[in-house]
Parts: C-alpha cells; sequence; structure tokens
C-alpha cells in the first residue's frame, strides 16, 4: 500500500529485523553499519539521508526521511546481517496539491450530499451553484435534475443542441477541476521547496492524458490553467491564483 505524504515533512516508517529462524528478532543494530538504504524516486536512486534507530530493545526500528520533491518514493533497506530487504511506498505531494485535492473532494461530498437533502449544502459552495439559483435552496430531483430537464426539452421539442453542449462544456469544465484526465506539470518551487507556479492542463479522455510533463500537447486537450502562489515563511501561503488560459 502506497503512503500519501508531503514534501518537506518529515516521514516515518518501522521495520523488523528477524532472525533466520523467521520469527525471533535481533536486537542491538546500528546504523549505517548494519543497514543499507536505498531512496527512489519514480524509479531513479536519489542521494537522500535515510535514518534508523532501534525502538528500544525490540528488535524493530524507526525508519525517517524527508522527501524533498514531489513523486513517488520507496525506500529499501538491506539488512546486512540476514540480507533480508525491507522496503516501502510513498507518494509526496505538494502542500498547495494536497490543498487542491482536499477542496476537490470537499466538494465532491457536498455534491453527494445534496442529492440526498439539497437544503445542507452549503450557501455559495460549488454544489449551491450548481443546483439553485438565488439561494433558494429549491432544488428539487423530480424537476431540476439533469434526466428530469432532459426528459422535459423532449416532451415539448424545445430542446436545442447550443443549450446541451453549454451544459457538457461545463460539466466538463468541473469534473477537471476534479482531476479527472488532468496533468500537473511545468511546476517551480522556493527555497524551501514549496510550489510557487504550475501549469494544469485537462483532456477529453484518459488516453489523451501525456505521460511526459512539460510538453505541448493539443489532441484532446479541453482547459488549461496557469497556476501561482507565494508564501510568507514556511507553508504559510499569503496568495494562490488559478488563472484559466483555455
Amino acid at each position: 500500500m502506497i503512503r500519501e505524504v508531503e514534501t518537506g515533512i518529515s516521514v516515518i516508517d518501522q521495520f523488523p529485523a528477524f532472525e533466520s529462524d523467521g520469527y525471533s528478532k535481533r536486537s542491538g543494530l546500528t546504523a549505517p553499519g548494519d543497514f543499507s538504504p536505498t531512496v527512489f524516486r519514480d524509479t531513479s536512486i536519489v542521494a537522500l539521508p535515510v535514518t534508523i534507530q532501534e525502538i528500544g530493545s525490540s528488535g524493530e526500528y524507526r525508519m525517517s526521511f524527508t522527501p524533498a520533491l514531489s513523486g513517488l518514493y520507496e525506500v529499501q533497506v538491506l539488512i546486512n546481517f540476514n540480507k533480508e530487504i525491507w522496503h516501502s511506498q510513498y507518494q509526496a505531494w505538494d502542500e498547495v496539491t494536497h490543498l487542491l485535492a482536499n477542496q476537490a473532494r470537499d466538494q465532491a461530498d457536498k455534491i453527494d450530499l445534496s442529492a440526498i437533502n439539497p437544503s445542507t449544502v452549503a450557501n455559495d459552495s460549488l454544489a449551491d451553484q450548481l443546483l439553485n439559483k438565488n439561494g433558494g435552496k429549491t432544488f428539487d430531483a423530480a424537476t431540476d435534475s439533469l434526466e428530469a430537464i432532459s426528459d422535459a426539452l423532449a416532451a415539448n421539442g424545445s430542446a436545442t443542441v447550443a443549450v446541451l453542449a453549454q451544459m457538457q462544456a461545463d460539466l466538463a469544465r468541473v469534473l477537471g477541476m476534479l482531476h479527472r484526465n488532468a496533468i500537473l506539470d511545468m511546476q517551480t518551487y522556493d527555497g524551501q521547496t514549496q510550489l510557487t507556479s504550475a501549469r494544469l492542463r485537462v483532456f477529453d479522455s484518459p488516453a489523451n492524458v501525456p505521460t511526459t510533463p512539460g510538453g505541448n500537447e493539443t489532441i484532446g486537450l479541453l482547459h488549461k490553467y496557469e497556476i501561482n502562489a507565494a508564501y510568507s515563511g514556511l507553508n504559510v501561503v499569503t496568495k494562490f491564483t488559478l488563472k484559466q488560459l483555455l
């Protein structure tokens, strides 16, 4: 299982050192002599300090390291006396990326909640803007859902391609902001490894999402945004902007 962690924050994990019988634990091992750790980031070896200390005299050992940049990390620790390798994986995100993901999940939760009880939707939330007008919270699935509107338009023959196309485009933009078929790249960082700028692009299908960051792909490109952030000290965001370019 891959743990999600934040860049710049120490990651702590734990592993045992077993004797040859496979269940007794060996105490008294110390680093670096008894362990050979290796850190990978996105399959490439990176030079990051790894600290290993025994927890009391338990034969259990605490491992810690600090990911400097976002990416998929794997820490492998060779236990020299028995030649066994302990390993674990961590997905490191920048704080701003975590913030965006948490906001997206929050909005998605509100949309789910609105389907059960529209009156509980928070004022001016994304769900409120999608479902209601003038803050009235009068949404009724029987008459106001997309299916009900489609049935009503088909019944009276007043449906237009332009209206449906706009609704489709609006929904595609909303789903893109929830990171469906999207790629975040061209990141820049300040001296404290805090994200200061990036590019967010949304595509029409998983097949068209680039596998390599930094390109200028246009096939299936729906939307493009410019992200900028400023900080006061460590992890204190003073400005965050998301500018629509496409």
